[in-house]
């Protein structure tokens, strides 16, 4: 089959292709889920402005989009560069493409590649690793540019080959563990009725937007900035992305409750056969009771019994995370330099900033709560 590359970088021929990127993530069994159109779109209305999009689109011989893969144009050392789009809040950054389209992805790939006689380097931070083994690594192997390749996180999951939780939950925690479990579980409902309440319409999940936020700002994530709502316009853009994810039923808020108080909350990222923990928070003040812990134990079982495979806890191997996981993968980081002296610079700069950044987090120690679960987290 024959395939076209497009190059877009005007913004209304971006926002004319959101109907073929909806009908062609909604036909793909595991798409980026960050590149879905409801990040893309939203993401834009509020951090848009000013900023300048390319877009890599293939299609196929009857003209059907076969792929896309967003990205931003940014400043740099003598020229500019790319960076994806949603770069402050997606977890993963591979394109959204049909891999079983024999030539679509090296269409697309080559593209990518042919961005350097524009762009002076390519930014991607976050690329799966079964996108990175099947398609980036053997793309790359006889590309003669320098360039920089990290693994900078580590993607605990859950894997269940069946409905049994119980079996499951016993082979992922030991007799002491679950013990204490049961134990905090009876002490939360002693002190009065606890409830676990799933939000996934668009108009439940509306609703609860005042709840997440307020608990939010109850928890110790808010008060050391790395909260759900800390970065700059993140409440007006999840407000406007949340509700729109749940219209396409790809998204999940759920909390527990103790009469009716929410004193936990956990978003979830839904596709079709998994569940993404995007976010987990709790009020600080019910700390003894573990009711991050508890919440994700219930989510964990709805999931297995609905008949979800896989439990992404996305890049950040916290201790948690790796004590619940039944497998372990990783994501790739990928720049790519021109050969040229903006690109030489470009890489002298960054592979300064990765060696200042080792030495500052070696001499800093671990002071909060915040540093703790970074050091666990980052790969230096």
């Amino acid at each position: 089959m024959k395939f076209a590359l497009e190059r877009l970088t005007e913004p209304s021929a971006v926002e004319k292709l959101e109907p073929e990127m909806e009908e062609l993530f909604a036909r793909l069994p595991d798409p980026n889920p960050y590149l879905a159109p409801q990040w893309l779109f939203a993401w834009w209305r509020h951090y848009g402005e000013g900023k300048e999009p390319v877009v890599l689109v293939v299609r196929d011989a009857t003209g059907r989009i076969c792929a896309y893969w967003p990205f931003l144009k940014v400043s740099g050392i003598g020229g500019s560069g790319l960076w994806p789009w949603v770069n402050n809040y997606a977890n993963y950054s591979d394109p959204v493409a049909d891999e079983e389209a024999v030539g679509c992805i090296e269409v697309l790939l080559a593209g990518f590649y042919a961005l350097l006689k524009d762009y002076h380097f390519l930014w991607a931070p976050f690329l799966r690793e079964s996108f990175w083994q099947r398609w980036m690594e053997p793309f790359l192997a006889d590309k003669p540019e320098r360039r920089m390749e990290r693994i900078p996180r580590d993607v605990p999951r859950a894997i269940f080959p069946n409905r049994d939780f119980d079996a499951y939950w016993n082979a992922r925690q030991g007799a002491k563990s679950r013990k204490t479990f049961r134990y905090v579980e009876r002490k939360l409902r002693e002190r009065g009725e606890v409830s676990f309440l799933v939000c996934e319409t668009e108009k439940v999940v509306r609703t609860h937007l005042g709840a997440l936020c307020e608990l939010e700002s109850r928890g110790w994530k808010q008060l050391e900035k790395v909260g759900l709502f800390s970065t700059l316009n993140a409440r007006a853009f999840l407000f406007d992305l949340l509700p729109s994810l749940a219209a396409a039923q790809r998204v999940r808020l759920s909390f527990l409750c103790l009469d009716d108080l929410p004193i936990a909350c956990e978003l979830g990222i839904l596709d079709r056969g998994s569940y993404r923990l995007h976010h987990l928070a709790y009020d600080e003040a019910y700390d003894c009771d573990s009711p991050g812990r508890q919440l994700l134990a219930r989510n964990l079982r709805k999931c297995c019994e609905e008949g979800r495979l896989t439990f992404d806890f996305l890049p950040g191997a916290n201790a948690y995370k790796r004590k619940l996981a039944t497998e372990e993968t990783v994501v790739r980081e990928l720049h790519l330099f021109r050969s040229s002296l903006a690109g030489f610079f470009t890489r002298r700069s960054i592979e300064a900033n990765l060696r200042k950044r080792k030495k500052m987090h070696q001499q800093q120690g671990i002071h909060t709560r915040a540093d703790r679960n970074a050091n666990e987290v980052i790969r230096e």
